[in-house]
């Protein structure tokens, strides 16, 4: 990791939702998360480029802050990863034996994906995502159909083959998201 960043409040807020609509949104269920459950959470942030900032993939811990026992806010705290450190990140989830043919997957089926791989079912994701949780079913349906899995098990193993990552990648990296990881 290389670089630390800190979220700011005030004029910037303001900028970033402008840039960053889609990942606005996410930031702000998370922080409503992280008040009502008064819980730290970790997320892998892609943030894409901007006339201020280069695009890059962050790994963050956003945590609640006390004052006198009290939540009195939220600070978004983490450090931008590099692409050494991605790589290894995506190496300790491969150990697949089944070969898949070259797919793709779009940005919700890939958030969904991530979810799953993350240790979160359906219902758990599509509270996460703020979507239903119909719309859930359908993206693994979708993405169980694309990589030939007949149940759970068997999408999460396929989910870690290379060719799988990189398509998860790809569909991720078309706008800003975040993603929570722990």
């Amino acid at each position: 990791m290389n670089r630390a960043v800190t979220g700011k409040v005030g004029d910037n807020v303001l900028a970033f939702k402008r840039e960053h609509p889609q990942l606005a949104k996410h930031y702000a269920h998370q922080v409503r998360q992280i008040l009502s459950n008064q819980s730290i959470i970790e997320t892998l942030d892609y943030i894409s480029e901007t006339e201020q900032a280069q695009a890059a993939i962050y790994r963050m811990q956003k945590r609640p802050i006390y004052f006198e026992g009290k939540v009195i806010g939220v600070v978004f705290e983490g450090m931008q990863l590099k692409k050494a450190e991605l790589a290894l990140y995506q190496a300790l989830n491969i150990a697949t034996a089944k070969e898949i043919v070259d797919v793709h997957f779009t940005q919700a089926e890939a958030v969904v994906l991530v979810a799953l791989k993350s240790g979160y079912n359906a219902r758990q994701a599509s509270n996460m995502l703020n979507v239903t949780h119909k719309a859930v079913r359908s993206r693994i349906e979708r993405v169980m159909a694309k990589l030939n899995v007949k149940n759970r098990d068997e999408l999460l193993e396929a989910a870690r083959h290379p060719k799988a990552i990189t398509a998860i990648t790809t569909a991720l990296i078309n706008e800003s998201f975040s993603i929570q990881i722990g």
